[in-house]
């Protein structure tokens, strides 16, 4: 319609020219003319009916377009408000993903110390392992060390004791019954008075070092002789180490005693026995067991002086 208006507004001047001429000079009316410009005004306004009538149908389909496109505009808005929308929660997630990141940073950061803070524990478990394997080990060395001192301890302990025990040699016996003894064989002392470390055997008469050592010995006989008076010895290992000769009185009946001291090894054997006459005539002699009050008159003793 604004597009009619203006054409007409363009064409009014030409109208206006068409009219304006339509008298004579002699100022009557030129029909002719009149007719011609009637004719080309229809001819116009025709022309502008048809061109106001496409205008119209223009304008509607401009209109219609119009309303297409303020549809698709408002559509376009609403996606538009949409996307802002999903912009929006897009932002907000992002927000609250760089945020949950953050986070996560600073939990990393944290595991991070922590796990450097337990590597350092680590290592310095490991260092206090170590330090604690190297104490066991030199605990457990000391502990040999120990073991073997206490072994050693425990085997001089044993030695101490078994030479307290043996270095308390000592022996006292005696005849609790008169017998007769033949030359060359051992005196039977039947009867224990003392024994420390189990020596005197009263079965045969000897006495059987338990150690190494120098040892005492002394013997005491009241003997009566049946034909001569002999010599008595004390033997060791068949050797003479002390001796002695008996006294007879008018009864007939002697005493004889002897003293000594001499080295012996383990094992070896001391006796007492009485000599061969001149070495070469067998004696029988009766050794007495008591005197009148009852008290031992015949005994053997001997004692360790020293221990090897």
């Amino acid at each position: 319609m604004f597009e009619a208006v203006f054409r007409l507004c363009i064409f009014l001047p030409y109208i206006s020219g068409l009219i304006l001429p339509l008298t004579t000079s002699d100022g009557t009316v030129n029909l002719t003319s009149i007719l011609s410009h009637i004719t080309l005004l229809e001819q116009t306004v025709d022309t502008l009916h048809k061109e106001t009538h496409q205008l119209q149908i223009d304008h509607r389909a401009t209109n219609e377009r119009l309303q297409l496109t303020q549809a698709d505009l408002n559509i376009t808005r609403q996606e538009l408000q949409t996307s802002r929308t999903d912009l929006q929660v897009t932002r907000t997630d992002l927000q609250v993903t760089r945020t949950g990141l953050q986070v996560t940073r600073t939990d990393l950061n944290i595991t991070r110390q922590e796990l450097q803070t337990s590597r350092t524990e680590i290592q310095a478990t490991k260092v206090d392992l170590q330090l604690t394997q190297t104490d066991l080990q030199t605990t457990k060395k000391d502990l040999q060390t120990a073991q073997t001192d206490l072994m050693t301890k425990g085997l001089q302990l044993k030695h101490l004791n078994s030479v307290s025990e043996t270095s308390a040699v000592a022996f006292q016996v005696f005849v609790s019954s008169s017998y007769n003894v033949t030359s060359l064989h051992p005196v039977v002392y039947d009867s224990i008075i003392y024994d420390t470390g189990s020596g005197y055997n009263t079965t045969t008469g000897m006495f059987t070092a338990p150690v190494n050592g120098t040892y005492m010995f002394w013997i005491q006989l009241s003997i009566r002789p049946l034909r001569y008076t002999p010599s008595t010895s004390i033997k060791q290992s068949g050797k003479t180490i002390g001796s002695g000769w008996a006294a007879l009185s008018s009864s007939g009946e002697g005493a004889v005693s002897a003293t000594c001291v001499s080295h012996l090894q383990k094992d070896e054997e001391v006796w007492v026995q009485f000599e061969q006459f001149r070495g070469d005539i067998p004696l029988t002699v009766t050794v007495l067991s008591g005197s009148y009050v009852g008290d031992p008159i015949s005994y053997f003793g001997g004692v360790l002086l020293t221990m090897d």
